[in-house]
């Protein structure tokens, strides 16, 4: 839970001023998203389990599984950001 508390507020100070309207909230999301996933499972995860990097494993069923639950944590977390910064 503190991961991901860091993690949403990584958001907001990234993407907080850009985002205003809930389709832009979703778009900055799901970038975020992708950009956890390419991050978090293929290069520091891996590095820190000391094995190398994971980008030739990046279409492989597990690693799409992983992009799937990265890009509906990001689209939660921009729509989220967007009705709590709207009030």
């Amino acid at each position: 839970m503190f991961n991901s508390v860091i993690i949403g507020a990584l958001f907001s100070l990234i993407f907080g001023t850009l985002s205003h309207t809930y389709v832009q909230g979703a778009l900055f999301g799901l970038v975020y998203g992708v950009i956890g996933w390419v991050l978090s499972p293929m290069n520091l995860k891996p590095l820190l389990l000391g094995m190398g990097l994971q980008f030739a494993a990046a279409f492989t069923p597990p690693m799409l599984m992983s992009l799937l639950g990265h890009l509906a944590y990001g689209l939660i977390t921009g729509l989220v950001h967007v009705g709590y910064s709207s009030r």
